[in-house]
């Protein structure tokens, strides 16, 4: 009880308190709730919490919904966030997974990408408020989707991945960027035969995700507690077997 005790003292969170997670569906980072599998991002931030004596109250939002929400200080965080995105959030000094974008298209495309001008007459899915990285030589695809609005489907919802699967493997779409691990996860959600997609590739360098919170007092403290908690799993090796369960493997490592 006294370790307990110091660390509500410490950090101005209280016993029994409710940290608050949003996003859109994403395995294998999040997924579903009612899961015993809720995602590897939210295992990860439950075991931290859990320590102190935080619950965890996780549940499926709209990702443009959920950063308004974080944002405003309604909720306490975005699952799957990351700083050049979402500037404004507060973050732990450590992140919760790593993305690695590559391009994915229907099974028998030959396309590859050769610089931005390959993308013309690609018919591309982009969820709505995603940030999609650059090109090796430094060029944004998210400038690019904007600036050629005509061919691109922005897709929205709870499960935009699952909806973009499904696109690319009926051939209603072209070209989808997105975590090869992800596409894999939510064409098995979907029930969509992940032989009907393929990797055309790495689109870029890659990047770690995080929970970002909300930028008030209690959003900082608990981004510190987080990347505190993370760090010592880590250290005591309780992170691998979490990462182990989604076939990740620890990106510091």
């Amino acid at each position: 009880m006294r370790l307990l005790a110091c660390f509500v003292i410490a950090t101005g969170l209280a016993a029994a308190d409710t940290v608050t997670l949003r996003a859109d569906h994403y395995p294998p980072f999040n997924g579903d709730p009612k899961s015993d599998r809720p995602g590897l991002i939210i295992e990860v931030a439950t075991a931290v919490f859990t320590k102190s004596g935080i619950t965890v109250d996780y549940q499926v939002m709209p990702w443009t919904r959920t950063i308004d929400e974080v944002t405003a200080g309604r909720i306490d965080g975005a699952v799957g966030a990351e700083p050049e995105g979402t500037p404004d959030l507060a973050f732990p000094a450590e992140a919760s997974a790593y993305w690695q974008p590559i391009f994915a298209t229907p099974a028998d495309s030959t396309w590859t990408y050769s610089g931005p001008d390959s993308l013309k007459g690609l018919a591309v899915g982009v969820v709505q408020d995603y940030d999609y990285g650059k090109d090796p030589q430094g060029h944004s695809y998210s400038e690019w989707f904007a600036a050629n609005p005509q061919k691109v489907q922005s897709l929205k919802g709870d499960k935009p991945i699952e909806l973009a699967t499904g696109l690319l493997a009926r051939k209603r779409i072209d070209l989808f960027i997105e975590d090869w691990s992800v596409i894999q996860a939510s064409a098995a959600a979907a029930k969509v035969d992940p032989a009907a997609i393929r990797n055309a590739g790495t689109s870029g360098e890659g990047y770690p995700l995080f929970i970002g919170f909300s930028p008030t007092d209690r959003g900082r403290t608990l981004a510190k507690t987080l990347g505190d908690g993370i760090a010592a799993m880590r250290a005591d090796g309780s992170l691998a077997p979490i990462l182990a369960r989604y076939g990740v493997t620890d990106w510091k490592r």
